[in-house]
């Protein structure tokens, strides 16, 4: 599923959400929500999460342990990646055989995170965008135009 340029308002809810394990291959791209809200695989270790070049200025991303909120969710993803995000706090936590990752992201490393999970931290990395470079690479120039870019 890609999400591209979504916005939206809010006060400590999720602007994006996975669930389990099925929810796969996501992306949100060049999105900008404002408020405290977050970007946050929900539970039980979804994987391959890309938060592409978002804008969260009062918000946060948790790539996490979720331990046992609720129903005892555990790890919420294996395999996410923050890329040139700017955002007020990064939770990036590294789970047992996988990465989560923030490369190239702007804001505050938050509450339990693992600095092995931070590359190129408040400086913005080349490509600007991972998912449309990956994009063009696998399908052309046209694949990225036809989305808009």
């Amino acid at each position: 599923m890609l999400v591209d340029r979504c916005t939206s308002h809010g006060f400590g809810g999720f602007y994006v959400a996975t669930l389990n394990s099925a929810a796969m291959l996501n992306v949100v791209l060049h999105c900008k929500f404002e408020g405290t809200g977050s970007i946050q695989p929900h539970m039980h270790w979804s994987t391959g999460f890309l938060v592409d070049s978002c804008t969260l200025p009062d918000g946060r991303v948790d790539l996490i342990n979720r331990h046992n909120s609720g129903s005892g969710h555990g790890w919420a993803i294996g395999w996410g990646v923050v890329w040139n995000g700017s955002v007020k706090h990064l939770q990036i936590q590294t789970p047992p055989g996988a990465l989560n990752l923030a490369i190239g992201s702007i804001g505050e490393p938050y509450k339990t995170v693992s600095s092995e999970a931070f590359f190129s931290l408040n400086q913005p990395v080349t490509p600007s965008s991972l998912y449309l470079t990956q994009l063009r690479d696998r399908l052309g120039d046209a694949a990225v135009k036809a989305i808009g870019y």
